[in-house]
């Protein structure tokens, strides 16, 4: 009997012992851990992480709870080191470690449920449930911080599908998350607009309605940068409607796109005061500028010029924080800008004198563009200066007008994808075969009319297969027609009325084609950031 019981007593002291060790080493990993994640540097985010993953396999058989704990931390700081470093691997296997352990969850969900320390089997279900909320949560954030890295469509929708079903739970969720579901869904809508150059699919009267979601569940005086930011991307998405025709949109309580971003670019501004956070208000100048201009642009009266010169204002003051030493960048970018707000101060005045600055301007942000190596940036801002010329060429008669226009153009067809913005492209080679025509008008050569026949001959199959270029397709066959029957007669010698007859008509189309030219202001907003 002494025996037995001696026996029992050794293997009870093994048992505790092993225990003991366990217990120990335990400490030791989750201790390491939390010092590697204490020092925030990205070389000892993957040791921290490493070190809760052997945590959570040293308890995951007698405490699932626990596990799920250090399973949820290591994910979290695989998280954190894609979103801090770009760390697009990271940010992929936190993605699997959260569809994991959500899996795992409902598996023990969907039998007997192990009970938590004291709590009952109905109380475990509750919290089990909470925390697979919470994970869902994790996972929607890293999806989106992939998505938006890797360019990635698919990463994005799956982030809106995760966050989309946790609304419908949102009693679960603080004020605090709620607002960044609504917050991260928004900015998910206009990268995925952007992303498919889809803005009808992907509205970015959505993505602004998410942003006054979020606001107001985000207060100035609690969280003021978070809610400055939400305002910041609330008139980035007014200001993208407003560009992408959608001008006309009323919000529910009968504010216009326009009223509501100029509100939040104010809004924003009252927090980014230009001493305690000078990039974010010069980023912010800069955005409400473009949305003045845009709107001016869509409206395109002269009682409008109040805005163009209150974008002017704004655009000059973001300069003293993008300067060409220390953000050539953004500098670059407010200069387009500004090339484009002296365009329209021509535009309204009937100044023409302004296009020459317009001119300028966007030769100077070219030549940043072009120095960065930044070739769709470059050829943007070729498009521009092609189309000042172009306007410059019919109100000057003048020649080298019309050759600077089709050097331009030349160069940003050659600089763009044109698999990947075919309808742009063609539209393009539309404008370059009107400047073709302009030249020849002044100079009378069968060269340059066959140009003009061959690149309208290059843009309209490509427009066929494109519903949204149908009325540029129509002017472009216009013009060829003209353009062959003109070859056909051996350039013969006309009237100077038919003449003058032909300018107008090739003006005429040279303004459709203009309008239709959908870079008339490209989303400067996220690149002087």
């Amino acid at each position: 009997m002494k025996k037995i019981i001696l026996l029992i007593v050794l293997a009870a002291a093994v048992v505790l012992g092993k225990e003991y060790m366990e217990e120990k080493k335990l400490a030791r990993l989750v201790e390491k851990a939390e010092i590697a994640r204490a020092q925030d540097k990205p070389e000892t985010y993957r040791q921290a992480a490493d070190n809760y993953a052997q945590a959570a396999k040293l308890v995951a058989e007698r405490d699932v709870y626990l596990a799920f704990d250090y399973r949820f931390e290591q994910a979290g700081i695989l998280s954190g080191l894609g979103e801090k470093t770009e760390n697009g691997q990271a940010l992929r296997e936190a993605v699997a470690l959260y569809r994991e352990m959500h899996s795992d969850i409902e598996k023990l969900l969907s039998g007997r449920v192990p009970p938590k320390e004291e709590s009952n089997e109905e109380k475990s279900r509750l919290f089990l449930s909470g925390f697979g909320n919470k994970i869902q949560f994790e996972l929607a954030g890293a999806l989106f911080n992939l998505g938006k890295l890797e360019n990635d469509s698919e990463s994005l929708e799956t982030a809106m599908q995760v966050y989309g079903s946790l609304m419908i739970f949102n009693y679960s969720l603080s004020p605090r998350q709620q607002a960044r579901i609504q917050y991260d869904s928004g900015r998910a809508i206009l990268l995925l607009g952007k992303q498919k150059n889809d803005w009808s699919g992907y509205s970015p009267m959505r993505a602004a309605a998410h942003f006054r979601q979020a606001a107001m569940k985000m207060t100035p005086e609690k969280s003021p940068w978070e809610w400055s930011m939400i305002q910041l991307h609330l008139g980035d998405a007014c200001s993208l409607g407003i560009q992408h025709n959608y001008s006309s949109f009323v919000f529910r309580d009968g504010k216009s796109l326009f009223e509501v971003g100029v509100e939040a670019y104010e809004d924003a501004l009252s927090e980014f005061l230009h001493e305690r956070a000078p990039l974010d208000w010069a980023r912010a100048q800069n955005s409400l500028g473009n949305l003045l201009l845009r709107w001016a642009w869509m409206q395109r009266t002269k009682k409008e010029m109040s805005k163009v010169e209150a974008a002017l204002v704004g655009y000059q003051a973001s300069l003293r924080e993008f300067t060409p030493g220390r953000m050539p960048l953004a500098w670059a970018v407010v200069h387009h800008n500004i090339g484009h707000a002296f365009g329209m101060r021509g535009l309204f005045s009937k100044d023409d004198a302004y296009y020459g600055t317009a001119l300028s301007t966007f030769r100077e942000a070219a030549k940043i563009f072009f120095d960065e190596g930044l070739s769709s940036h470059w050829a943007e801002t070729q498009v521009d200066i092609g189309r000042i010329s172009l306007l410059l060429g019919f109100i000057d008669d003048s020649a080298s007008s019309f050759e600077f226009a089709v050097d331009a153009f030349k160069n940003a067809l050659n600089a763009m994808d044109r698999n990947q913005t075919p309808v742009e492209w063609a539209r393009i080679q539309g404008l370059l075969g009107t400047a073709w025509e302009g030249w020849n008008m002044l100079e009378n050569d069968a060269q340059k009319l066959q140009a003009a026949a061959n690149v309208y001959r290059t843009a309209l199959p490509i427009m066929k297969q494109h519903s949204r270029a149908v009325n540029e397709m129509t002017v472009i066959k216009r013009r060829l027609q003209s353009v062959e029957q003109h070859l056909a007669h051996s350039m013969d010698k006309r009237s100077s009325s038919e003449q003058a007859a032909e300018l107008r008509s090739i003006k005429i189309s040279a303004a459709e084609l203009l309008e239709r030219v959908d870079l008339v202001l490209w989303d400067a907003n996220a690149d002087a950031n």
